[in-house]
């Protein structure tokens, strides 16, 4: 009879071995799907979400700091491209790091590419922070002119952007018009409009 239960009690212990495995291996996975979660995009769509910068917001408007797109393809890679820099973004297979500019990532074993900041026009092209037009939208400044005045700004956002940045501006009106290259896009909205989009938390410049 002892022995009976023995192998009773063996074989339920070799069941429950690979159940615990499979429950701590879920919830890690769900840590990781919920961190994912609320890098991408997950402040959701209302502008007020936006409106308090942070640590992502004064890395990408850095001069001193490059953008950089790290390939990722499990959490043990993001968790590794996270501590090279300020996770700007997660994209699911890749992310998006503010570093030193020339930092060697080789070590890490991860593809990298560095982003392209420069706003390019038919006949212009500029790095809106090493090279702010006079028209630059400040944040944190006032409005100039008639907050009623409508006219024609260029937006650019930290990172590849994303569809809830730009709802985040069309809930407080703005028109967003055309993609400018690179991470910009041709808006239309009045001054004082324009003035909180320069404070959005994932807006680089105006």
């Amino acid at each position: 009879m002892h022995k009976t239960e023995k192998g009773a009690w063996h074989r339920t212990g070799l069941l429950r071995f690979p159940l615990i495995v499979l429950a701590v291996s879920l919830l890690f996975l769900g840590a990781g799907l919920v961190r994912r979660a609320t890098l991408q995009g997950g402040r959701g769509k209302n502008f007020s979400n936006y409106s308090k910068s942070d640590a992502v917001t004064a890395a990408v408007r850095d001069r001193s700091k490059a953008l950089y797109r790290l390939s990722v393809r499990n959490e043990v890679e993001r968790s590794a491209a996270s501590r090279l820099g300020t996770l700007v973004e997660d994209y699911g297979s890749f992310v998006v790091v503010a570093a030193e500019p020339g930092q060697d990532f080789s070590a890490s074993g991860l593809e990298s590419q560095r982003l392209e900041t420069s706003i390019n026009l038919p006949g212009k092209s500029f790095e809106p922070l090493a090279d702010a037009p006079p028209e630059t939208v400040r944040p944190g400044g006032s409005t100039i002119g008639r907050s009623s005045d409508k006219g024609y700004y260029i937006v650019q956002f930290a990172a590849p952007v994303r569809d809830e940045w730009l709802e985040s501006l069309r809930s407080i009106g703005v028109e967003v018009l055309q993609y400018v290259p690179q991470q910009s896009f041709f808006v239309y909205a009045d001054s004082s409009t324009m003035q909180r989009v320069a404070n959005h938390a994932r807006v680089r410049w105006v």
